[in-house]
């Protein structure tokens, strides 16, 4: 027969749940970003069948979502290490969509569009819309240069949040009982 739990007993699980609740927020929030980035991958890769780079960056975003999960579940079991790895993560898939966006850039820039091609085959064509070829240009460097701004802040934000609970972490592991860090790390609660 197991005694009931002291009111101390009580009152330091109540303190620890309070205490691990940004923690248990970065656990969901690193489940969510895997599942997204598993996702998006997937279906980039599936788009992407007839473009080498679209498949590298679909098969990357797929093994960084798996690895965000993996961690995640690190982050859950309070293993120091977690906040570090899922920052790092969020910097290679930053990366990986960088060089996917400059490598979509340079190459739109550097070889002829399919607008360009239809205007060298019409002259007609040409006439009617000489001036859309600039137009294309500056959409297509502004959709990159986007994408590769956005990727930073949103990436580097989600980075910066991660490094931030590696403190909370580990004053949280200094300071919660052993015997309640030991229960939530079999996941019994």
């Amino acid at each position: 027969m197991t005694a009931a739990p002291s009111s101390e007993h009580l009152a330091q699980l109540a303190a620890a749940r309070v205490a691990a609740k940004k923690l248990r927020r970065a656990g969901s929030v690193a489940v969510f970003d895997g599942w997204s980035t598993i996702c998006l991958g997937s279906l980039g890769f599936i788009l992407s069948l007839n473009s080498l780079p679209g498949l590298v960056l679909g098969a990357i975003m797929v093994f960084l979502g798996w690895r965000q999960l993996n961690t995640a579940k690190q982050m859950q079991q309070l293993s120091p290490e977690a906040p570090q790895k899922l920052a790092i993560n969020q910097l290679l898939f930053c990366a990986a969509i960088c060089l996917y966006a400059g490598w979509s850039l340079y190459s739109s820039l550097h070889s002829p569009s399919e607008l360009d091609q239809a205007m060298k085959e019409n002259p007609e064509l040409k006439q009617m819309i000489g001036s859309m070829s600039g137009l294309e240009s500056t959409i297509t460097v502004t959709l990159y240069v986007g994408i590769i701004v956005g990727s930073i802040l949103i990436m580097g934000s989600t980075a910066w949040y991660y490094h931030t609970r590696s403190k909370i972490l580990d004053d949280y592991l200094a300071k919660t009982p052993t015997w309640i860090l030991d229960l939530q790390r079999r996941g019994e609660l």
